[in-house]
This record gives C-alpha cells, structure tokens and sequence, in this order.
C-alpha cells in the first residue's frame, strides 16, 4: 500500500462532464512528496462493480470514490482530507453530507442534515450546522455524490447490483468494521454537485434490498412513498422524451407555450428544456442572429451547447480559470443566454452578472 498516493476512482458514462471533473480535480493541490492518479471506469454493471475494480487496481491508500459529474471547488481538497484521516485513525469513511441518524424509512435522500454543498436543487447552497465548529461530525451515512476512504473495504456488489444505495450500504459496512463515517468540517463547500435528476426507477427494490441486509430485526419498513418512485421516473422520462421531440422537430412554438405556464416550470428534470424555451424567445424577440437553439440542430448538440455555457460559468464563480479565457470561450452567446442560465445554475448570481456586464 504507498501511503503517499491518492486514486481519484468515478465511474463514467458522460464524457463531458467527466472532462470537466477532471478539470477541477488536476487544479487540487497536491503536497509535497505525494501523488495522484485519476482511475476512470467504463461500462461498469453497476457502481459497486466498477468501485471494486478501481479500488483492486491501484496501490493507494487513499481514495475517493467521484460520481462524474461532482466537481471539487476546494483547491486545498487533498491537505484537509490527509488531515483528517491522520488524525483520526478511527475514521474510515467521509463524505461531504450525510444523515446523522439513518430513520426507519431510509429514504436518505430527505435524511440529509449534517454538510455543506453546491448543486442544482432549489436552495442551490445546502449547508446544515455542525454540532461543533472545526470538527468532523459523526453520521450513520454519508451521500455517494464523494465518498472518500483511508481503508479497503469490498464494495457489496453481491448486494447492490445497480446504482442505488451502494453508498449507504457501504458505510454500514465500515461501521460494522468499527470504523466511523463523518463529514469533515467545511466552512464553505468542498463540492459543487453538476445533478440533473434522480432517477428512481429502482430505487425502492434496493432499499428493500438494504433493509433485509442491515434491518432485518429492526421496525424498519420495506413499504415507504417510494412506491410510487418508479412511476414518477416513468413521468419524469416521458416528459423529457416529449421535449425532445418538440426540438428534434424545431415545434418552438409549443415549446414557448408549455413554458410559459407556471405549472411546468421549476422542475430540475425539464430545466434544460425550460431554458431552452425561454431563451429562444428572448433570441426570437430581440433579433439575435447567432442564436443558442440554431435551425436544424440535433437535440445532443444543443444541449451540449447549453451545458457549455453552463460549466463555463460555474468555473467563473468558483475562480476556477482565467476571467478572460473564460469571456473568449463564450463570447459566441447572447446576453439573454448567458443571464438566463446565470439566474438559473449559479448561486453566486450578482458577482457573475458583474463580470458579465449584465
């Protein structure tokens, strides 16, 4: 085991937003004498499969197990972590939210109350108070959006065989290896989470799945409001197919129309969509003659295209690169398209439209 090594291991399936996460991982500064590698797997069957295959291929002691699209926006990552763990020999596995107390429906995804992070959900910021200031909180389980270990533990891909609960089922494992889960101190967020939408299509069979492995004496219940997860995947599916279909078919017309009802806006899975719409009007209206939403363009490219801008944006804010590379690379933009993807994906929304001039 080299004991100056850290494995960056994320499983990937979306090249431009891996891209991206590397981008941020190759700005973390690494101390002196230690090395990083960055372990991508593809096509892997389920999470636990392809964290099991990273964790067997590398000699690192310390390893964060990265979804692809979370970007980690605190330079000084790799020195607080190695802090953390040095210190605490006792703790074998951090992550940046987490849920104190797993409750009797394990449904961890409304359970969080201990961390700090960016993402794409309304509030954009969720940060919950730590019992004590500069100190680790201790919790039953942390999300797998970053999952960082100092210890090898073999991923249940016996048991979770998808993408659901591999995270909450493997801190129960390290705890039932007597080491402890926490959620390092973060006075501002170590992570910008890039989520679009859950998909839930599975997730009630693996809970079902977690609480007869971890539960099975306990009042847990294996029925919860998760039911229904499945058939609001279904819906969330057919409604994004729909859209698609509206732009592959240049319908902008009913596209503005759907977007203009209040009731079909606000919804993290139709936000691309929504943007779309509504900066296409705004394109429409103003005469713009390079717009976002061009004539006979493929759905990939256009969102693509939106989501350029989007990641663009985010390094703005976060400091991440140079203001000028940043305005040049996107400078193919309307001000309609940068400020109203600006409203939408950054928190820090006054600084942006400042250096935009907006």
């Amino acid at each position: 085991m080299n004991n100056k090594k850290i494995a960056f291991i994320i499983c990937v399936n979306d090249p431009m937003e891996f891209s991206e996460c590397r981008f941020y991982l190759d700005r973390l500064i690494l101390p002196d004498e230690y090395e990083k590698d960055i372990i991508s797997i593809e096509e892997a069957p389920s999470m636990t499969s392809g964290y099991n295959a990273g964790m067997n291929s590398t000699d690192a002691k310390y390893k964060i197990y990265l979804h692809q699209d979370v970007f980690i926006i605190h330079k000084n990552f790799i020195t607080d972590l190695l802090s953390l763990f040095q210190k605490n020999p006792n703790i074998g596995l951090a992550g940046c939210i987490g849920a104190s107390k797993i409750q009797a429906q394990t449904l961890a995804i409304t359970s969080w109350d201990t961390g700090n992070i960016y993402h794409n959900c309304t509030p954009m910021h969720m940060h919950f108070p730590y019992a004590v200031i500069g100190q680790p909180a201790k919790t039953d389980a942390v999300d797998g959006l970053m999952l960082a270990t100092q210890y090898d533990i073999q991923w249940r891909e016996d048991l979770m065989d998808g993408w659901d609960f591999y995270d909450i089922s493997q801190c129960l494992e390290f705890r039932k290896n007597g080491y402890d889960v926490v959620v390092p101190y973060q006075s501002v967020p170590w992570c910008y989470h890039d989520n679009q939408y859950s998909n839930m299509k599975n997730y009630h069979n693996y809970r079902q799945k977690f609480v007869r492995e971890y539960f099975a004496d306990s009042n847990f219940s294996l029925h919860t409001e998760c039911d229904m997860a499945k058939e609001y995947t279904d819906l969330k599916e057919r409604s994004r197919n729909a859209m698609e279909s509206l732009i592959q078919t240049e319908n902008r017309t009913e596209l503005h129309e759907i977007f203009e009802q209040s009731d079909n806006r606000g919804y993290l899975h139709l936000r691309e969509f929504e943007l779309i719409a509504d900066i296409n009007r705004l394109e429409q209206e103003n005469h713009v003659s390079e717009p976002l939403w061009e004539a006979g363009m493929d759905i990939d490219k256009l969102l693509n295209k939106l989501r350029f801008l989007k990641l663009q944006l985010k390094r703005l804010e976060y400091l991440a690169d140079r203001t000028e590379d940043v305005l040049n690379r996107i400078s193919i933009y309307s001000d309609y398209a940068k400020a109203e993807v600006c409203n939408k994906y950054v928190y820090h929304k006054d600084m942006i439209m400042k250096i935009l001039k907006l």
